[in-house]
């Protein structure tokens, strides 16, 4: 490459540098070669960013999207007055990544993932909303980054829609999930649906239009519902709204 290659999105910003050749045919081209980061770029990683130390980039007449990667990478997050210093190693294909993670001071891998997806440690954690809820917190947030692999887009190519996992906490401090599902209906038009799974769940639909890139109208609903107990003194309670959403830029 005469000139580094920038890569900068949600995911990754970095330089990379070497020398590729394709080969095969135009019907399915092969590449063959290696790139390495030319200086300092970060990575994000269950929503942290880390800086990258070193990333190698592979092919051996492998295809595009399926190269042999070697990353190492590190962050440092602070939780309950110490700062922890993480190391991340992704190793492997690009298809199948087999992934590490280390910390100063030491920590169990699943508490380094911890951690990252809520914050705290096991222990941490414990003093404030148990390890029920800790274990369930977690567990969301690791069906949340499946959705977000290779799974996820298969899905949506599919079936034509994104499907997240999520959670939130109640006002009992209770870890309550939360499935949501989008689909770009028209260029104009997209729809999101959002339900708890409680005893009582909460739903939330939301339709936007899009008439230009400043103007749109959006339509909601909200529904809580009840119980067969609650229905017999309250029923289901339901909210309907119709916003305008005007955006301009300052230059």
């Amino acid at each position: 490459m005469a000139k580094p290659l920038l890569v900068k999105n949600s995911q990754a910003d970095a330089q990379f540098t070497g020398q590729l050749k394709i080969v095969g045919t135009p019907e399915n081209p092969l590449f063959s070669g290696r790139v390495n980061t030319v200086q300092e770029g970060s990575l994000v990683f269950r929503s942290n960013e880390f800086e990258i130390v070193n990333a190698s980039i592979n092919y051996d007449s492998s295809p595009v999207e399926n190269p042999k990667l070697y990353i190492t990478a590190q962050t440092q997050i602070s939780s309950d007055d110490l700062t922890y210093e993480i190391k991340l190693l992704i190793q492997g294909t690009a298809n199948k990544p087999e992934i590490s993670m280390t910390s100063l001071p030491p920590l169990q891998e699943y508490e380094i993932v911890s951690l990252l997806a809520i914050g705290m440690t096991s222990e941490q954690a414990d003093e404030n909303v148990g390890t029920k809820e800790l274990a369930e917190q977690t567990s969301y947030q690791l069906g949340s980054a499946l959705l977000a692999s290779p799974l996820g887009k298969q899905i949506k190519n599919r079936f034509g829609f994104d499907f997240q996992i999520s959670s939130e906490f109640d006002e009992d401090n209770e870890v309550i999930p939360k499935v949501t599902i989008k689909r770009q209906i028209t260029k104009k038009l997209d729809a999101t649906a959002t339900r708890t799974l409680e005893q009582n769940p909460r739903n939330n639909v939301k339709v936007k239009y899009k008439f230009n890139n400043n103007l749109s109208v959006i339509g909601s609903w909200d529904g809580n519902e009840a119980t067969s107990e609650d229905q017999n003194s309250s029923g289901n309670s339901s909210i309907l709204g119709l916003d305008l959403e005007y955006k301009f830029k300052f230059r």
